[in-house]
């Protein structure tokens, strides 16, 4: 519904922790990012429907990415860094992995393991972007042990 409102000017559109969207949703997110938007999800996005139900598919990480096979970890806090050795991002809670993706999607930064921790594609005019873990909880925490301190 937010992006049936918009009237232009949206360029960057950041999905935490957006476990739950429907099917309206997912072609609403998908025709933004091909018409040119910058879409960002994390991890486990759309793994459960409008309704409710699991999408144990991931069919929409798997429409956006060419997903397969994918599995979550618990996990307590990881790093992940960019190919240039830079910290991309920092995660907490669990991290999501797959076994294979689309032969287009550039692997833009790992987890300290050396997993695969952010992905990048082209969808349309658009980019797609995945970071495999809980980002949006983690910059949360952290903002309220600041506060805290």
């Amino acid at each position: 519904r937010f992006l049936a409102r918009q009237r232009g000017g949206l360029t960057t559109l950041y999905l935490p922790i957006a476990l739950s969207l429907s099917q309206d949703d997912q072609e609403a997110l998908l025709a933004f990012v091909q018409g040119g938007g910058k879409l960002i999800v994390e991890g486990c996005t759309g793994m459960y429907g409008a309704n409710g139900g699991m999408d144990l598919a991931f069919s929409f990480l798997r429409e956006l990415f060419g997903m397969d096979h994918v599995t979550l970890e618990a996990t307590q806090e990881d790093f992940s860094r960019a190919v240039g050795g830079a910290i991309a991002f920092q995660s907490a809670w669990y991290r999501q992995l797959y076994q294979s993706c689309a032969a287009d999607v550039e692997v833009t930064a790992h987890f300290t393991d050396g997993t695969p921790a952010m992905l990048t594609r082209k969808v349309g005019k658009g980019t797609v972007v995945w970071l495999g873990g809980s980002s949006g909880r983690h910059m949360k925490e952290q903002r309220m042990k600041r506060r805290d301190a």
